[in-house]
């Protein structure tokens, strides 16, 4: 399957939004004690991996895998922050709008 550069970074962002739903979903799985949080979680991790070995026949690895990388820990500490009342503070706040600043430069400046 080959995907055309526009859709590549669209399944990027699915991608990244998949990686903070299955990070989310470990807090579910007790441990991986829980039957079918677990199996969520690993069909989750499944999925995305595939999706963004397609992903990265499009995307250069460096600067895709950043992208994927942060916009999945700032989706993670968002959601829990509202799933699980975790505490976010001003700095952190600052720092995580630095990651997204950073992800918005890597799209803007990427080749592929």
């Amino acid at each position: 399957m080959e995907l055309s550069k526009e859709y590549a970074w669209g399944m990027l962002l699915f991608c990244a939004v998949l990686e903070a739903v299955w990070a989310l979903t470990m807090k579910y799985t007790d441990g991986f004690t829980k039957l079918y949080p677990s199996l969520f979680c690993v069909v989750l991790v499944a999925v995305n991996i595939y999706l963004l070995g397609l992903v990265f026949k499009v995307i250069p690895l460096n600067v895709g895998y950043a992208f994927w990388v942060a916009l999945g820990v700032i989706g993670t500490v968002i959601g829990s922050y509202f799933l699980f009342g975790e505490k976010l503070n001003l700095f952190q706040g600052i720092f995580l709008l630095l990651a997204l600043t950073g992800v918005v430069g890597l799209k803007l400046t990427a080749q592929g």
